[in-house]
């Protein structure tokens, strides 16, 4: 397969999925809002959500503008235009499928209020997920082509550059790509922590004053804090989430291409191949995200025929399981870009592919093993944290018995539940190694993994959707069946929302594997392993140590301005008529408040990984820095599963007894017990929502940045 047909095609599959990300944007706001308080409490919604990004990047600018200087000084001279232009396109992806998300929760309110049919209620969420689900990983693929190609492709692997100040020399096309990448990291960590903060710090307060203290519904419109929840859920579940999986889409296919140059520079045959492989399965995946995820939203669209006397019937499809209609477009997509896998590696290896051990089914096999990860890590987080399944019912069980009994279970699943996928992981990357011969295998088993990005990335921002689709129907007081539709849909989201965690800690595992390959066979290539182990042991405890001190600030921050919320709320709640439903609290100032916290203790943790290792590598030298980025991995991919996991397992097992609550609720026990859940989700709602989404990022981070500036404290570094 010529490279030019693989160029042509990608950029082809990219328009077809642009041309959808506007179509299906433009059909969404075709669709009426509903009544005139549904559009009121949306608009709120809407603006808070505009307001807090503006008043976000407003901090962001600056602190990017001046990343672009220093990677431009220090590294290769247009590095730093690479970062800027990362840092651009993944805030412009985001920020459409934000929109898309701040319209389409009001939307799928009203089609549950309309129709009453779960199949055309979700068909909405889910023209509204994959606006940002398409545009992320077409925009993402699309900046990645015009680095790479503007940079001369695999033909400018030997083009060497430096910085302005000429410190080092560094290759151009590899600078570019990883400095585009940071890009990318950094809006993904910055909005992350940001939105995390906000909307954790407005969940959990008014869970504790609103559930707890004063006996409210979930989403009671007398509790000011549950508006600014709203607009948290669009922050961080929305816009952080399409900047997080995002960053992790064009990591995988940046480092497949770093690693290439690393290991085929002196052959240019195999260099090119190898380029474009993965420029196959991340537009073979695109593909498949289309195919998968239109499969299922054109099955449930409404169906009109007319009855003998020429009256319009319309008709809905009856549907049983939600987790079973979107588990179809994964699947559908999932044997598309197997079969797309196959295909692009008969035809760009064939029988030239000499240099693996067993041919062009090699990298296939790696491919396979990325995908075949992903799947399993998807199912087991599904089996975690599903109230479906017995973790989470025998969870829910301890709500019976006592809050520290909730609690340490809660732990205990969340122990559980880091064994097998780090097994998966861990032997999906020695297969693939040894598939490969290489490293290579590695990155080729992440861009598998998230090949199809694009359809993971839909069904995770569903769940957004339809929770704010459930407290537009709390809020506005309407029919109790439209809530339970919403509920439906909003309870899958959490599940979607874990699988969605569970591929992006397990590709940057498998990025971050490569990662370090790359690191050590850079600093020790005239170094004996003995004669660098002390330092890089001593680097890896600091590492650890790095990592929990980083989880320590995101917890700390997010309890310090929950704590301000819940004080808020209960002055507004003090008010006259507040708490009678006669007076509306003033929404604005709790809104305000958590934007206003957020922003201000986002900055120090999001720096963290981007100073680490030029701050040790400076002091310390290479190897003490190989010894933070392998300790900081492995710490950080054990803890995501951790948090992660128990903290969707939480919030089900909440859920759970919620709906038993609804029908029951002068029950005194399930009162109890509805008490000790909340407490148990809001313990989880930091560990989900703002740790284990942020450690992904963080070790990416860490390694893309070592290796950035490897050269340079390779030469001056004080020990």
């Amino acid at each position: 397969m010529s490279a030019t047909i693989v160029y042509v095609g990608s950029f082809l599959i990219i328009a077809v999925a642009l041309v959808l990300v506007g179509y299906n944007y433009f059909d969404l706001r075709k669709r009426d809002e509903g009544r005139e308080d549904m559009k009121e409490l949306a608009a709120i919604i809407r603006k808070g959500a505009d307001t807090f990004l503006f008043n976000e990047y407003r901090v962001i600018i600056p602190i990017a503008i001046l990343f672009v200087f220093l990677y431009s000084l220090f590294t290769e001279m247009t590095a730093g235009a690479a970062f800027a232009f990362g840092a651009v396109l993944n805030t412009t992806a985001a920020v459409i499928g934000m929109k898309a998300q701040t319209y389409g929760n009001v939307r799928t309110t009203n089609a549950a209020l309309v129709t009453r049919k779960e199949s055309r209620t979700m068909r909405v969420a889910l023209i509204g997920g994959s606006v940002g689900g398409f545009s992320v990983t077409a925009v993402g693929l699309l900046g990645f082509l015009i680095v790479f190609l503007a940079s001369g492709g695999p033909e400018g692997v030997h083009d060497l550059g430096s910085g302005v100040l000429e410190l080092s020399t560094v290759s151009v096309l590899a600078a570019r790509l990883e400095c585009f990448g940071l890009g990318y990291s950094l809006i993904g960590l910055f909005s992350r922590i940001a939105g995390g903060i906000y909307t954790k710090s407005a969940d959990i307060s008014a869970d504790i004053v609103g559930k707890n203290r004063h006996d409210f519904r979930e989403d009671d419109p007398r509790m000011p804090n549950t508006i600014a929840d709203f607009i948290g859920d669009m922050m961080n579940d929305a816009f952080g989430n399409f900047t997080d999986l995002g960053e992790s889409y064009v990591a995988s296919t940046v480092f497949c291409i770093v690693m290439a140059t690393q290991l085929y520079a002196d052959n240019p045959k195999v260099l090119l191949m190898a380029c474009l492989y993965p420029i196959v399965l991340s537009a073979g995946g695109l593909l498949s995200s289309i195919i998968g995820v239109m499969s299922v939203i054109v099955v449930n669209r409404k169906r009109i025929s007319y009855d003998e006397n020429g009256e319009k019937i319309i008709e809905s499809r009856e549907i049983t399981d939600i987790g079973s209609e979107l588990m179809f477009a994964t699947t559908t997509s999932a044997v598309v870009i197997a079969i797309v896998s196959l295909a692009g590696a008969f035809a760009i290896f064939g029988r030239d592919a000499d240099m693996f051990r067993y041919g062009f089914m090699s990298p296939f096999i790696a491919a396979m093993l990325g995908i075949a990860s992903s799947v399993i890590i998807g199912k087991l987080a599904e089996f975690y944290t599903s109230s479906k399944f017995s973790p989470v019912k025998d969870l829910a069980k301890m709500a019976f018995e006592d809050t520290s009994f909730f609690v340490s279970d809660g732990d205990g699943l969340g122990d559980r539940s880091v064994l097998v996928p780090v097994l998966v992981v861990s032997i999906a990357a020695f297969l693939a190694n040894n598939f490969c011969g290489g490293p290579y295998g590695l990155v080729v088993a992440a861009a598998g993994m998230l090949s199809f990005a694009g359809t993971t990335i839909t069904i995770d921002a569903f769940g957004p959707i339809a929770d704010n689709a459930g407290g537009i129907a709390e809020g506005c007081h309407l029919d109790p069946e439209v809530r339970q539709i919403t509920d439906a849909l909003d309870s899958f989201g959490n599940t979607s929302a874990a699988i969605g965690k569970g591929n992006a800690i397990g590709s940057a595992a498998f990025v971050t594997m490569a990662e370090l390959y790359t690191y050590a066979h850079l600093c020790t290539a005239n170094t004996g392993l003995l004669d660098a182990l002390q330092p890089i042991l001593s680097g890896g405890i600091v590492g650890v140590g790095l990592v929990c001190y980083f989880c320590y600030l995101l917890r700390k921050n997010t309890n310090i301005a929950a704590t301000d919320l819940a004080r808020i709320g209960e002055e507004e709640l003090d008010k006259p008529g507040v708490i009678e439903g006669t007076e509306s609290p003033d929404y604005e100032r709790v809104i305000k408040s958590a934007a206003n916290n957020s922003l201000k203790h986002m900055c120090v943790p999001a720096l963290i990984p981007f100073v680490a290792p030029p701050l040790f590598g400076f002091l310390f030298g290479q190897f003490f820095v190989l010894g933070v980025l392998m300790g900081s991995m492995f710490i950080a991919v054990a803890l995501a599963l951790f948090h992660g996991n128990s903290g969707g397992a939480w919030d089900n097992a909440k859920k759970s007894i919620e709906e038993r609550l609804v029908d029951n609720p002068d029950d005194p026990r399930l009162k109890s017990a509805h008490k000790v859940s909340v407490i148990g989700d809001t313990i989880g709602d930091i560990r989900k929502d703002v740790l284990a989404v942020c450690l992904d990022i963080f070790i990416k981070i860490m390694c893309n940045e070592a290796i950035v500036l490897l050269p340079l404290f390779m030469l001056h570094h004080a020990f």
